[in-house]
């Protein structure tokens, strides 16, 4: 959910978030002071806009769980698979997941290391977030010996933030593709 309007009471120094579009679902009374802004969302139908961090980012489940397949599906899609360079990705993200599902979950991120470690975006893989548990080991207890190479796993839950590799054809059937919000 992101919020389409806000309203701005100079007067009170009080900012309202509204979830539709001014007097298209409520009454509205003109108030002297009262400024009403339209929040500008994503481009990209179906994606959800994260200001903070200035990305759009959509949910995808699948059955088909690689790397590579769901590369294409974001890149076909004007995106990539989400990079969590920084603590507020990472923050960011987590507390968008733990609020769409009510509950904890593992998705897909845009970490492999065909190349060394290193975000989609080009990034140097270098997490140093005091509550993130990073457990990569090149190892997936499910699939050994791994035919590929590994990527990376992002699991929220309300108790621990865990970042970990699995074999990249044995990875988790959800991903997040993001896009550059402009």
């Amino acid at each position: 959910m992101s919020c389409k309007t806000f309203f701005h009471k100079p007067a009170d120094m009080i900012c309202y978030l509204y979830n539709y579009p001014s007097m298209e679902y409520t009454e509205t009374f003109p108030e002297s002071g009262i400024k009403v802004y339209k929040m500008k969302g994503c481009s990209w139908p179906e994606y959800d806009v994260l200001r903070e961090i200035g990305v759009c980012l959509k949910f995808y489940e699948t059955t088909n769980s690689s790397f590579t397949y769901e590369t294409t599906v974001c890149k076909e899609n004007g995106g990539e698979l989400i990079s969590l360079e920084t603590d507020l990705k990472i923050d960011c993200l987590s507390s968008y997941l733990l609020l769409q599902f009510g509950r904890g979950v593992a998705v897909s991120v845009g970490l492999d290391n065909s190349a060394g470690w290193k975000w989609v975006n080009g990034q140097p893989l270098d997490i140093s977030h005091p509550n993130v548990s990073v457990e990569i080991n090149e190892h997936d207890r499910n699939m050994a010996p791994c035919d590929s190479n590994y990527c990376r796993i992002l699991s929220v839950s309300f108790e621990i933030v865990r970042i970990y590799d699995n074999c990249c054809n044995n990875i988790k059937p959800r991903f997040v593709c993001s896009i550059p919000f402009r």
